[in-house]
């Protein structure tokens, strides 16, 4: 069977929460696309805590960060990270191919997470 794509699934723990700002994540965006050669398609888009109940955030630290979307002309690449649990999520998915272990060193040094879980899967 052929596969569609590839799917790198990183969960990040113990990161710098300083990290964790749209201006940061931008830059994330910019450089983890130069390395695996992925061409960005416009601007990330956000979403923050903005707007939720400040008394729902104190009591959902899962609530608490910031998530974006890079488009990539081949898929995309999605962040969330979670201030509240000092946590980041990526998933870059692309059906062209791009250097996984590349992609998840970066992007734990980038985060300075300590503890990972990753997961590569192809997309049929």
């Amino acid at each position: 069977m052929n596969t569609y794509g590839k799917e790198l699934l990183l969960d990040i723990h113990n990161c710098n929460k300083n990290l964790m700002t749209k201006e940061i994540l931008t830059e994330y965006f910019k450089t983890i696309c130069e390395l695996i050669q992925m061409e960005r398609v416009g601007e990330p888009i956000f979403w923050t805590t903005e707007g939720i109940d400040p008394e729902e955030l104190a009591n959902s630290p899962h609530l608490q960060g910031v998530s974006a979307l890079q488009w990539i002309k081949t898929s995309s690449i999605v962040v969330h990270a979670i201030t509240g649990l000092s946590q980041v999520y990526v998933n870059v998915f692309s059906c062209k191919n791009f250097d996984c272990n590349l992609a998840e060193g970066y992007t734990i040094g980038f985060f300075e997470g300590t503890k990972v879980s990753c997961l590569v899967t192809d997309r049929m």
